[in-house]
């Protein structure tokens, strides 16, 4: 199972919106909103669970380093990580 993206969640709220402008609140399908609504607070709360979990496996890979070391090897990196978008 796929998260939508975050504009596919902004056009089922321009849909919503338009649907209830039209319609009334009568319009809309609670069982179909579920999910979005869902992913919509389900969405941040992971990304903010993998970031935080890849920042101390990086902290914990990286504990016994120079900090000049990881600095100069993370600016390499960061260079390649850049263009590669």
């Amino acid at each position: 199972m796929t998260e939508p993206a975050l504009s596919d969640i902004v056009a089922d709220d321009g849909y919503a919106g338009a649907a209830i402008a039209k319609a009334g609140t009568g319009a809309l399908i609670a069982s179909g909103w579920t999910k979005t609504l869902i992913f919509i607070v389900l969405a941040p709360v992971t990304g903010l669970t993998l970031g935080f979990s890849l920042m101390v496996l990086l902290y914990w890979l990286f504990r016994n380093f120079a900090p000049f070391r990881v600095d100069f090897w993370f600016r390499k990196l960061q260079l390649v990580s850049a263009r590669s978008v």
